[in-house]
């Protein structure tokens, strides 16, 4: 295990204190086959309970039946020779089951998605070269859909005469054990691929950091196409504790806490948004000692929950990990820890090593943003099928040795101990007029606005090559937040580049399949005038109605009320230039751009016009010039401005 500084070993032993009878996965142990650690399991617990759902419970002594039932089927189709066995289940015991028979068979398992359009998984069956689909009622006719190449078992229906002995078969801890689909930045899907050896020293990590024993009772409540499983179902089945599925949809979410009772579960699994949409609630969990967030950004408001709802002998870890490396960086928090608005990912775990680099590839100051990148010999093998990409994101340290690096495409800070802190993906890097700006950075301002619960901010391309941000915010209580109090509160924190230009308030933010934030399924920004501290209230006289129109063109807004602010709208510096240009052509006079923000309404800016023509018309030329915008408002607005 890494160094830890001293309060976090202490955390960390306070947490173990009270753990069952703790068994050391010794580094001996990855080398070989998962499925011979898991037999081990089965011979030393045969009686003990090993999966735990609604309407089964299974001990290890049946799941061994059942998986040799399955392997034994595998290998009368297609051998062992690391043959590719699809899946294709919803979250449950039959998707375990197909799992280790898959290992048991000697080749490697590639989980596919129950929901995903029968072309999708057609491709990703042709791409992966899979030579059978286990699956069972639900996803037959999905599997005979989708291909009519690839063979199919239905485990269900296997003959219960069929042979259950354990498969008399060498499988090499350096053979595949597994693909896990997972789409990038670009949504082309990659197949990550990794050995039995690589999978047991993560199990390794996780047992020996968390103290992980057969006492223990693991959620695994992640979709089976998620590599999160990979550490909720090993980590139990590799150590003699209950792993307890569940189908998790949408509509179950808040009543997540009284499943986790009623199966007693002492270790739950999940991305922090998931965790505070049932923890919020509240409750008492007398079994819990561990809570587990890795996957996005955990919040001060989801540590917040943690130690308003959570005995004081319950823990919460938060990580860092990837399919391609497993898990690299824990965070251990307790009820007295301080934490700011990003909670750290923490400290190494053993045997991978993290360092953050700029885009030239070298190690980059304490305190600044860089790209994680992994160093261990303990990474995955790449991507399946694919050398080009898998020779982009992994190489070779020092061009020696086993060592090889993985560049995550995340970004981090480093602190001066040595603990990391999370900030988002490379492309959420973006340049605001000419200023490079993390989103993160954003998004962590708003967290510290009081009312903010939850909060997103992407940029939006309203013309070519000019970005602006805009912020999805879920509010916490219902005091309504308004673009102007959230733009005071921003400009004590954040420099006036960094600040969004449009605000949208959700009820609760759009979450994938694993419970992470869709960014892809957020609402559009229309183009309606945002809620405001002012009511609207229409433009009356020609030079109100004339000032509304532009800037409603130049905000694209449907309306604009003479007291909304400029800023508020979702102005800024560049659309200022514009407006005023705009003005001045449109009424012939001289305005200076500070005058924008010194009468930053219509209403004060008609005034001021109204005084400058006043002083510079001669009242005939005036009246005429008013009668004109009053008849023809749209006469005078070009948008050949050489400003725009």
């Amino acid at each position: 295990m890494a160094i830890l500084p001293k309060q976090q070993k202490e955390i960390r032993d306070e947490c173990f204190h009270s753990t069952g009878k703790f068994v050391e996965f010794k580094r001996s142990e990855i080398s070989q086959s998962i499925v011979s650690r898991f037999e081990a399991q089965v011979l030393k617990y045969p009686k003990r309970l090993a999966i735990k759902s609604n309407n089964h419970e299974i001990t290890y002594d049946e799941l061994n039946r059942s998986a040799n039932s399955v392997a034994h089927a595998i290998l009368s189709r297609v051998g062992n020779d690391e043959n590719v066995v699809a899946l294709i289940f919803e979250q449950g015991v039959n998707s375990i089951i197909a799992t280790i028979g898959a290992l048991k068979a000697g080749n490697p398992y590639l989980p596919l998605d129950l929901n995903s359009p029968p072309a999708l998984i057609s491709e990703l069956l042709k791409s992966s070269g899979a030579e059978i689909t286990l699956t069972d009622g639900k996803g037959l006719a999905i599997a005979k859909e989708a291909s009519s190449q690839v063979g199919i078992i239905d485990i269900a229906k296997l003959d219960s005469a069929g042979r259950i002995d354990n498969p008399e078969i060498d499988i090499p801890p350096d053979s595949n054990a597994y693909i896990f689909y997972t789409s990038g930045s670009t949504g082309r899907p990659k197949g990550v691929f990794d050995t039995h050896r690589n999978v047991l020293h993560n199990i390794m990590r996780y047992t020996n950091s968390l103290h992980i024993c057969s006492s223990d009772r693991l959620t695994l409540i992640h979709p089976p196409t998620s590599s999160a499983t990979v550490s909720s179902l090993f980590s139990s089945l590799l150590n003699g504790a209950v792993v307890c599925p569940m189908n998790l949809r949408p509509d179950q979410l808040e009543d997540l806490g009284t499943w986790l009772n009623s199966h007693e579960i002492t270790i739950y699994h999940s991305v922090p948004s998931v965790f505070r949409h049932w923890a919020a609630k509240g409750g008492e969990f007398p079994d819990l000692r561990l809570i587990r967030l890795e996957g996005d950004q955990t919040l001060t408001r989801d540590v917040e929950i943690y130690k308003k709802h959570f005995a004081s002998n319950c823990f919460l870890v938060n990580g860092l990990g990837a399919t391609e490396c497993g898990i690299v960086r824990q965070y251990f928090i307790n009820r007295h820890s301080e934490v700011q608005s990003i909670v750290p990912v923490g400290y190494d775990v053993e045997d991978m090593d993290v360092t953050l680099r700029g885009y030239d590839g070298r190690p980059v100051p304490i305190g600044t943003v860089g790209e994680i990148v992994v160093e261990s010999q303990y990474l995955a093998q790449g991507y399946w099928r694919d050398q080009t990409l898998t020779q982009a994101a992994f190489s070779p340290e020092h061009g020696e040795g086993d060592q090889r690096i993985y560049r995550t495409g995340d970004l981090g800070r480093m602190q001066s101990d040595g603990c990391l802190t999370y900030t988002g993906r490379k492309d959420s890097q973006v340049k605001i007029r000419g200023h490079s700006v993390e989103l993160a950075d954003v998004e962590a301002a708003l967290l510290e606005v009081e009312d903010v619960g939850e909060a997103i901010v992407i940029a939006l391309e309203d013309r070519p090559g000019v970005l602006r941000l805009a912020a999805y915010l879920v509010p916490t209580t219902k005091h309504t937040l308004t673009p102007g109090s959230l733009r005071k509160a921003l400009e004590i924190r954040l420099s006036q580049h960094m600040i969004p230009s449009t605000y949208m308030m959700l009820d609760a933010l759009p979450l994938t399949a694993v419970g992470k934030v869709d960014r892809s399924s957020l609402p559009k920004v229309g183009n309606q005038r945002p809620q405001l501290d002012y009511k609207y209230e229409a433009p009356q006289t020609p030079i109100e109605v004339k000032l509304a129109q532009i800037w409603r063109e130049v905000l694209v807004l449907d309306e604009v009320g003479i007291y909304d602010p400029f800023l508020d709208l979702g102005g800024d510096s560049l659309l200022a230039v514009k407006v005023v240009s705009r003005i001045m052509r449109a009424l012939q006079i001289e305005m200076p751009l500070r005058s924008l923000f010194d009468a930053p309404t219509i209403f004060e800016m008609a005034i001021i016009i109204d005084q400058r023509l006043a002083a510079c018309i001669e009242p005939d030329a005036l009246e005429q010039l008013l009668t004109e915008l009053e008849s023809s408002p749209e006469k005078l607005v070009s948008d050949s401005d050489e400003f725009d």
